[in-house]
């Protein structure tokens, strides 16, 4: 915060625009859903509903790196859905995680038990959540799909 707070003050102080940090990107919406102010969340949505979402380009920068990095992807009919999957000893991360997307999914972080692993025998508890079914998130997948 104080951080911010300096970067401010640089600005106002000397009229120009620093590179340390992106003014823009703190007023802009990270998540533009329909229904990102109800308090209920819904398992399923109706085709209308799943089209009022949009993702912007910051969403789609975190995305790019995520998908370049350990989160995949996979189409449930006509629309993508992405699945955010870490071990246990990474779980602040993926609550991180939950907080930029929680609009795009139905639920919470669910913690879940691994079979042994075939060649260590070693259990690994492993903390997911999946977005919504989306047709903003096709985009994203075909590009990645096509290096497949």
């Amino acid at each position: 915060m104080l951080f911010i707070i300096i970067c401010f003050v640089l600005i106002l102080l000397n009229g120009y625009e620093t590179s340390i940090i992106d003014i823009s990107l703190l007023n802009v919406p990270l998540i533009t859903p329909s229904h990102s102010d109800e308090k209920v969340k819904k398992n399923r949505l109706t085709k209308k509903e799943r089209e009022a979402f949009l993702i912007n380009d910051y969403l789609k920068e975190i995305l790019v790196g995520l998908l370049l990095g350990d989160l995949y992807g996979r189409k449930k009919s006509a629309y993508a859905l992405f699945i955010f999957k870490q071990g246990l000893i990474n779980k602040d991360y993926l609550n991180h995680l939950y907080s930029i997307f929680k609009y795009y999914t139905a639920s919470g972080p669910k913690i879940s038990n691994n079979p042994p692993h075939p060649k260590t025998g070693k259990c690994y508890i492993s903390i997911l959540f999946y977005t919504y079914s989306l047709p903003c998130f096709n985009e994203l997948y075909d590009f990645f799909l096509c290096f497949r």
